[in-house]
This record gives structure tokens, sequence and C-alpha cells, in this order.
């Protein structure tokens, strides 16, 4: 089992934490047993979100990030949509901030059939990796390649709150959205 979570302990299970709150990745065996355990980010808050193990037997990690120091590179401003790639044993393979200047958190990633990643969440920001925000809070949905390149992006709201919480690759290769709006 791989379980993902944030946590600020410096003791017990959680070896490494790098300050106030950071992904905190277990890898668990069938009968329970701790394989491994990683704890990822920077000097300050890292949440994490989602995590699904990948093709290739690593693991895809999502969820935000205001560090600018430790595994976190490329923050925009405040909280970026943090991306972490890591190998069958839990080392970091890549990483990605994706945002702009204001609060951009990520809720949800999957593979696609293509090798790439789809990324969901939420975005307040207008700048920087997001494209055409419509109000305060908008949906925020990024297409990234293998290696975590940005393909493209999408935001897709009203004029109010829009609370992007999940998405999957849909049959027909487009893409299905769970959340919520007050637009």
């Amino acid at each position: 089992y791989i379980v993902s979570g944030s946590g600020d302990s410096l003791d017990g299970d959680v070896i490494g934490n790098h300050g106030l709150s950071d992904y905190w990745i277990v890898k668990i065996s069938s009968t329970g047993l701790l394989e491994w355990q990683k704890s990822l980010g920077g000097s300050k808050y890292d949440i994490c979100y989602s995590i699904q193990q990948t093709n290739d037997g690593g693991y895809i990690v999502a969820g935000d990030s205001a560090s600018i120091n430790g595994d976190v590179t490329g923050n925009n401003g405040n909280n970026d949509y943090w991306i972490v790639k890591l190998t069958s044993t839990g080392s970091i393979a890549w990483q990605k901030s994706l945002g702009g200047s204001s609060y951009d958190l990520g809720r949800s990633i999957k593979q696609t059939t293509d090798g790439g990643y789809i990324v969901a969440g939420y975005s307040y920001s207008n700048d920087g990796d997001v494209t055409g925000n419509h109000g305060l809070i908008d949906y925020w949905i990024v297409k990234l390649n293998k290696a975590g390149i940005k393909v493209w992006d999408k935001t897709i709201a009203g004029n109010a709150a829009d609370d992007l919480k999940s998405v999957s690759e849909a049959a027909d290769g487009g893409y299905i959205l769970g959340g919520s709006s007050e637009s």
C-alpha cells in the first residue's frame, strides 16, 4: 500500500521533516509493515492531497506548497501546485511547482493513457502558469507530459468560488471533473 498525507512530526515513524508541514509518503507491505517513509517539502506548509502508483512502479504525488527551499523549487508565489514524481523506492525523480502569484492548490492527480499526468485543483492566480482566471477561485486543470512539462492548462469557472477536487480520464480521451461552485 502507498499512503500520502501531511504532517509536522519530528519523531516516531517520521524522519526528515523540513519544517511546518511536509508531504508524508508511507509505503506499507501487504502485511502492514512499514517499508519506507519520506518527508518531502521545505520550511513552509506543504500539504499533500493525492497519490497514485504510476506505470513504471513509481508514484505521482500532488498537493500544494508555500516553500521555496528544501525539496521545492520554482514556487511562483504563495501556494503553488506541487507535483512530485517518485521512484518505486521513494526517491524524487522530478518535482514541479505550478501556479501564479496567488493561491493555487492541487487536489487530484492521475496518470493518463499517454504516460503523462492530469492535475486538478483550484487557483486564485491570473499570472505565471495560470491562464484565463474568471474571478475569485477557478477550477484549474493542467496537463503534463511524462517528464512533468506543462502541455496545456485550462481554467473553468464563473465569478465566484469554484473548487475542483477530483479529475479522471474518460473513455473518450477527455476528462471528468468533480467539485463545487458558488458561481
